[in-house]
């Protein structure tokens, strides 16, 4: 077991207190030992945020939508085992759990991003709000032709296929501060609905491994939480 830290969020005002991670503190989730960093028992790491800017326009520019695909599974996977971890260990109703994950967030640092549209029945989702990625990656490079918000769409669908059980929700961006926009929004929704030309250049390259399936194999050791 990871030694506990002894880390408080002193020394910010309140209203810059992140509520769940003032919590994850509070209930001494965030923990260092013999060089990992845990967060709620998961190994984690830090990384610059700037560098995944910088990487994905790298790869973009050298392997097309390939490359940019990657990341768009990268955060995908990790939300897809949060969504997970949201069911089995703590036992969260479907749609209680999926408002609680999307507003976790801002709390990687990733910005606030908030559903604006929850529809069960035809299976479409928005979500909207001013990602940080987009913000570094106007900043850093400037404005751009296409969205870049790869990684919010891809942890959006994979989030959303793992709690319903499905895998072919796909996440596409409609509007994007790196483009010039006020906000970012993206749209969830099945594969099948997505018919507009432009959307369609958002769709992830797939690979040969099916990392949901790795998803519900790591989900089989989450144990509840007593």
């Amino acid at each position: 077991m990871p030694k506990k830290s002894g880390s408080k969020s002193e020394g910010l005002p309140k209203s810059e207190q992140h509520s769940f991670l003032t919590r994850v503190i509070a209930n001494r989730e965030l923990a260092y030992d013999n060089g990992y960093l845990y967060l709620m028992g998961v190994p984690s790491f830090l990384f610059a945020l700037n560098s995944l800017v910088v990487f994905q326009k790298t790869l973009s520019e050298d392997l097309g939508q390939k490359g940019a695909s990657i990341f768009y599974h990268l955060l995908g996977y990790q939300a897809a085992n949060a969504a997970k971890m949201m069911m089995n260990r703590f036992g969260f109703p479907i749609e209680k759990a999926m408002r609680m994950q999307q507003g976790h967030l801002d709390m990687l640092g990733a910005g606030k991003v908030d559903f604006v549209r929850i529809d069960m029945k035809s299976m479409k989702f928005v979500l909207r709000g001013e990602p940080t990625f987009a913000k570094e990656y106007l900043k850093t490079f400037g404005i751009q032709k296409e969205s870049v918000d790869w990684m919010v769409r891809g942890g959006a669908a994979y989030m959303l296929n793992a709690y319903l059980g499905r895998d072919d929700l796909v996440g596409v961006e409609t509007s994007c501060i790196a483009q010039g926009a006020k906000y970012c929004e993206f749209v969830v929704c099945p594969k099948s609905q997505v018919t507009d030309d432009k959307l369609k250049k958002q769709l992830p390259s797939q690979y040969n491994v099916d990392l949901l399936k790795i998803v519900e194999k790591n989900a089989m050791g989450m144990p509840k939480r007593k």
